[in-house]
């Protein structure tokens, strides 16, 4: 980081101070001096009075020598007179040297010393000595003095001035480091040519504010060649504008990861026409960068959710007709085993489809969930035989289980279909045989590592992680593989739900899905599911098989499908019971108010084109109490749920149902009105 305050305001470096410190003085500057004017002005005021008296000693000399044939006391008076005109003149001679000494000293003592000092501790100052002083009486000397005190005056408020712009310059910097951004000032020209950075270059970029200023194209160079023309002309337009620039980039750190930064910077000074100068922040955004797209691909999967969870509704609606309709004609031809077999193909088909359905209603997170307390090394345990099956014999397995119990709180049929999903993946991966291994272990995620993996909260978590030695995967598919219908497989050999059913199953059991992948190395994924410690639930118990049930209800049947309408009549007439049909419930309600005493059971449809069937059936028990309601759709009840039209207390038979299930729900209902009566 560079040193010099005006580099950290942005301003011009100050000019060089010259002066006359530790030149060799020459005659002109002698000449020059105080010492020598005082000499020269002193012998200028002399030197006339020494003329006039050696002037007139030379014509006293002449006038008055003594006549020739004089007498002897005249010739002795007039060389008297002669020698005391010598000796004045001597005497004058040895006055003005006298005083041309004492003006040196004089000069020396109180005017050119003092100036001196003036001028080394002014040179002082000039050097950046603040310090330098002269102590000036000016009681005692003078203008001089005053001049001096004047000079002391200037040198302490400098002293001051100094101080308080090294602890303003002090508390710049602090704030200017305490900024969680880059501080920038440079000349703008292609690119940015920085002349200052602060010290926060290093943690964003890797390289070290020397590194960044002394190499004038290092920023350009660093700039992702994709936004490169951009931010050139973007930076160029707000500058040449005067209202400056906003603009996001990817940056290409030391350490060869990218970076995305928001640069904003505003032009500032005058330095001559054409130059552009720019001071600026460069800040971190590659976490809201991250935000934003996991945003986006919720918002995205949210919205194809709903999509799919309106095609599982038809879907389901459809394959009830499939299905049902082929179970009554194997009825009917039970003693063609053709027949059988083919009718089996197509009620297998239908099964299939309605898997395809669930995952449909997983994937959109509107399938209805029955969480239990699951030992996670059990369950996958009791999956081994299934796994092999799938895999062939290719494919090696290695179980690695936790030391520790590794116990989870998810729907039985949800984890079976993560760890099925996961092992299909892992299949395609290796079509020439490989490594599979099933690892599970406990790991304790602190806040740091929870926000990385955008989980909600740290703490406990169970980890299930299915590796395999296959192709592995790039970035880019990374990225999709998530997405609903994106498959790498070819045409046929995939429909894309596998994986996202896996993300919806666990981001529905508050947990999180990691990928961990690279072309030839191969695929980890890592599911994270809380730790639980309640107990292991028991294996759930077989579902009993039903006979038809030897008491005939008054049924009322609301359905707007007429193929369900005319499947469900079927089921229920070969039970034995009395059916009314309603298409919609304006038909249903004058059904029941010509019937109200003959209608035991109400079987209607949740989604009906003139209303919710949830909504009249809470209405038709308040009229009818000892009425019963079953309430079907071909959403699932969480959807309905969000939706507003689940009545909750009611029974509730998901589409599509075959008839032992249509049978199953109505002697549910029969028990209860059964311990109703016996309760009365």
């Amino acid at each position: 980081m560079a040193d010099a305050p005006a580099a950290v305001g942005g301003g011009d470096p100050p000019p060089a101070v010259s002066g006359p410190a530790g030149r060799r003085p020459s005659p002109a500057s002698l000449f020059a001096s105080l010492r020598v004017r005082l000499l020269l002005l002193v012998a200028a005021a002399l030197l006339p009075a020494y003329g006039l008296v050696f002037h007139a000693a030379l014509e006293m000399r002449r006038t008055a020598g003594p006549p020739a044939g004089a007498p002897a006391e005249v010739a002795a008076a007039a060389a008297a007179s002669e020698a005391d005109l010598l000796r004045n003149l001597l005497l004058v001679s040895l006055v003005a040297v006298l005083a041309l000494g004492a003006s040196w000293i004089f000069g020396s003592r109180f005017l050119t010393d003092r100036v001196n000092g003036l001028l080394s501790a002014t040179r002082r100052l000039a050097s950046g000595d603040l310090r330098a002083r002269r102590g000036g009486r000016p009681a005692r000397a003078g203008e001089l003095g005053m001049l001096e005190q004047a000079f002391d005056e200037m040198a302490v408020s400098l002293e001051i001035r100094s101080h308080e712009l090294h602890r303003a310059e002090a508390r710049y910097r602090e704030i200017v480091e305490m900024i969680p951004a880059v501080f920038f000032t440079g000349r703008v020209e292609e690119g940015i040519l920085p002349e200052f950075v602060s010290p926060q270059i290093r943690g964003l970029a890797g390289f070290s504010p020397e590194e960044w200023t002394k190499e004038p194209s290092l920023w350009d160079s660093r700039v992702d060649p994709a936004d490169a023309e951009r931010v050139r002309r973007e930076r160029l337009a707000g500058l040449r504008a005067g209202a400056g620039y906003d603009i996001e980039y990817r940056l290409r750190a030391a350490a060869g990861t990218t970076v995305w930064v928001k640069e904003r910077g505003v032009s500032f000074g005058s330095h001559g026409p054409g130059a552009l100068w720019v001071r600026g922040f460069l800040s971190d955004v590659t976490a809201r960068k991250a935000l934003e797209r996991q945003f986006l691909q919720s918002q995205k999967m949210e919205a194809v959710g709903r999509l799919a969870a309106g095609v599982a509704h038809d879907f389901n609606n459809l394959l009830t007709v499939i299905g049902g309709y082929s179970q009554l004609l194997q009825l009917r031809v039970e003693k063609d085993p053709t027949v059988q077999g083919q009718l089996e193909e197509i009620r297998r088909a239908a099964d299939r489809a309605a898997v395809l359905t669930r995952q449909l209603l997983h994937f959109s997170r509107r399938q209805e969930a029955d969480p239990v307390v699951l030992d996670l090394d059990e369950a996958l345990s009791s999956l081994d035989r299934m796994v092999r099956r799938l895999l062939g014999d290719g494919i090696r397995v290695v179980t690695d289980p936790s030391p520790r119990p590794v116990r989870i709180l998810i729907d039985r049929g949800h984890l079976d279909q993560v760890v099925m999903n996961l092992v299909v993946n892992a299949r395609d991966a290796m079509p020439e045989g490989g490594t599979l291994t099933l690892r599970t272990a406990r790991e304790a995620l602190g806040e740091e590592e929870a926000a990385a993996l955008h989980g909600d909260r740290p703490g406990p978590f169970a980890v299930l992680e299915v590796e395999d030695t296959g192709c592995g995967m790039d970035e880019a598919t990374r990225e999709r593989i998530f997405e609903p219908f994106f498959t790498t497989k070819g045409e046929g050999k995939g429909t894309g739900l596998g994986l996202s059913t896996v993300y919806a199953i666990v981001q529905q059991a508050r947990g999180v899905v990691e990928v961990r992948s690279a072309p030839g190395l191969g695929t980890t994924f890592r599911v994270l599911l809380p730790l639980h410690e309640g107990e292991v639930a028991g294996p759930k118990a077989a579902a009993p098989v039903e006979t038809p049930s030897s008491r005939t209800l008054g049924v009322l049947l609301v359905e707007d499908e007429a193929s369900i309408r005319g499947l469900t009549r079927e089921f229920l007439l070969r039970d034995g019971h009395r059916v009314r049909e309603a298409a919609c419930l304006e038909e249903a309600r004058r059904a029941l108010a010509a019937a109200a005493g003959e209608i035991d059971l109400l079987l209607v449809d949740v989604s009906l084109p003139d209303g919710d069937g949830g909504r009249f059936a809470t209405e038709a028990v308040a009229c009818h109490p000892r009425m019963r309601v079953i309430l079907t759709s071909g959403y699932s009840p969480a959807s309905l749920r969000e939706e507003g039209k689940r009545s909750e207390g009611m029974r509730f038979l998901q589409k599509p149902y075959r008839s032992a299930q249509l049978r199953e729900a109505i002697e549910e209902v029969l028990a209860e009105v059964r311990g109703a009566e016996a309760g009365t």
